[in-house]
């Protein structure tokens, strides 16, 4: 059976300080492959979420006045990130690092890395954007062209 595993952190930015300059996370074992970052409702301005990886960005930008809604951004390990300067108020994310793993007799083991092809998903997609009349009215498919990771 092959699965993910999360471990996390809690981490709270307050204003008119806090951020956490680029850098790329440092894996804490064979099997991380990335981060989820939620971003939990309180009120703030700024931190906004900064990835980067070859020449491809995204920027999160989580400010919300109100505290009405969660947020989160997922990405693969190797891509660098920064949290952008708070403003004010206390930007509270619980960033999850994902681990694959694989259970075999019990033993949990390494997990060799994951190709999207090997996803039922995969196939489905690709099946249907050959389809012409997929999407034609006016629907809306979103694509994060960065990405793009050595483990594909």
């Amino acid at each position: 059976m092959t699965g993910f595993l999360a471990e996390h952190q809690f981490q709270v930015y307050s204003g008119p300080s806090g951020k956490f300059r680029p850098h790329v996370d440092t894996p804490r074992g064979a099997t991380q492959f990335g981060s989820l970052v939620v971003c939990l409702p309180h009120p703030h301005r700024g931190g906004q979420l900064h990835v980067a990886h070859k020449r491809q960005e995204m920027l999160y930008d989580w400010s919300n006045e109100k505290a009405d809604k969660i947020e989160w951004a997922a990405f693969y390990s190797d891509c660098q990130h920064e949290v952008r300067q708070v403003q004010s108020g206390h930007r509270i994310t619980l960033t999850y690092n994902l681990y694959v793993h694989e259970r075999l007799g019990g033993v949990l083991r390494r997990h060799p890395a994951v190709l999207p092809e090997s996803y039922p998903l995969f196939a489905i997609v690709k099946k249907l954007l050959s389809e012409p009349r997929f999407l034609s009215l006016g629907k809306k498919l979103c694509y994060a062209p960065f990405l793009f990771h050595p483990y594909h």
